[in-house]
């Protein structure tokens, strides 16, 4: 007669333990609560499916999840039957893909890993899971009896943290167990404090420039303030100096702006200044520096100009291209008057 496959879905007051041919074995704590085990089992071994009633106590603060692995049930047992007696929460997997597609949706804080197992081996399985990004931090520590230096060297060098003999005893396999899990969350701990640095760094940099971009800039407009400007124009100055260059200064004064400003409210003369200044902006070239002195007051220094008749040339197209302009939603015309 053929096998078939059941699932049992069982609630008990105390963790439960069941154990046959079956692929995957899960103990979910449900911290303090009742326990749930799901075991997926196949008919054949229908009379060893026995519940084990343990006098166990689950410590609830204890938050370690620890997946096993290992093709023989009896070693399942023992190693559930000692972790979860000093508080760790124990998933089981009885082959090595099984414990693989556990870990895809379930994340575990270390990995007890059966070396010599059917089909997949343990040395195969820490491979892969140190291939993936999401699973390479979980640290394997690797049960076998064979005491070997190929196969130490062979455990580490797959990414093992650990090589543990069979059989082991108790106290040692608990004190390993409890070293690695204080070096993960440690590690933890330093990679989340260097985010956290690194999160603090970007955010004070973020601050200062915002600190320098306020002091150096005017607060209406976003054009450089006079201080900015005046460093713009002496370093324009010494380069022109250096290559025998010439540099224009064109000044620039809104006219009938106070009376637009007085008579229609500074709210209006504010967002005429911010439109006066979007339309020089679009009038300069890059190398050119555009600032606001103060008031309706505006300068624009222009380097590399051949001669003066040229700086004249340009303060001209620029006020004919201001000359009876509407700016924003004002209907009344604004003229700019230029100065070199």
């Amino acid at each position: 007669m053929g096998s078939f496959r059941h699932r049992a879905v069982i609630a008990t007051t105390a963790p439960l333990f069941l154990f046959c041919n079956s692929q995957v074995l899960t103990v979910i704590d449900k911290n303090d609560k009742d326990a749930i085990c799901i075991i997926d089992f196949c008919g054949e071994c229908n009379q060893s499916m026995a519940s084990q009633r343990a006098d166990i106590k689950v410590i609830s603060e204890n938050k370690y999840n620890i997946l096993i692995v290992d093709d023989l049930s009896e070693n399942l047992r023992l190693l559930t039957n000692i972790l979860s007696a000093h508080g760790y929460t124990v998933h089981a997997a009885k082959s090595g893909a099984s414990a693989l597609q556990y870990l895809q949706a379930n994340l575990a804080d270390l990995v007890l890993l059966d070396v010599v197992m059917p089909g997949m081996d343990g040395y195969q399985v820490c491979e892969l899971l140190k291939s993936d990004e999401r699973t390479r931090d979980i640290p394997v520590i690797f049960l076998s009896s064979a005491d070997h230096v190929f196969n130490k060297t062979q455990a580490f060098s797959k990414g093992g943290v650990d090589y543990m003999l069979k059989p082991f005893h108790e106290e040692e396999l608990l004190a390993r167990i409890n070293v690695h899990l204080s070096l993960r969350a440690v590690q933890k701990q330093l990679v989340e404090q260097n985010i956290q640095l690194q999160k603090e760094i970007v955010e004070r940099k973020q601050a200062q420039e915002k600190i320098l971009y306020l002091a150096t800039h005017d607060a209406l407009t976003g054009l450089p303030n006079r201080a900015l400007l005046q460093e713009r124009i002496k370093r324009d100055l010494a380069l022109a100096r250096r290559y025998q260059r010439e540099v224009a200064i064109l000044f620039i004064d809104l006219d009938r702006f106070k009376q637009i400003n007085d008579s229609l409210g500074h709210h209006v003369g504010d967002e005429l200044l911010k439109a006066a200044a979007e339309r020089m902006k679009r009038c300069v070239r890059e190398t050119d520096s555009l600032g606001r002195l103060g008031g309706d007051e505006f300068v624009i220094c222009l380097p590399e100009i051949i001669s003066a008749e040229v700086a004249s040339l340009v303060a001209k197209k620029f006020s004919k291209r201001w000359r009876n302009h509407s700016i924003s939603r004002i209907t009344h015309c604004i003229s700019a008057e230029v100065s070199v």
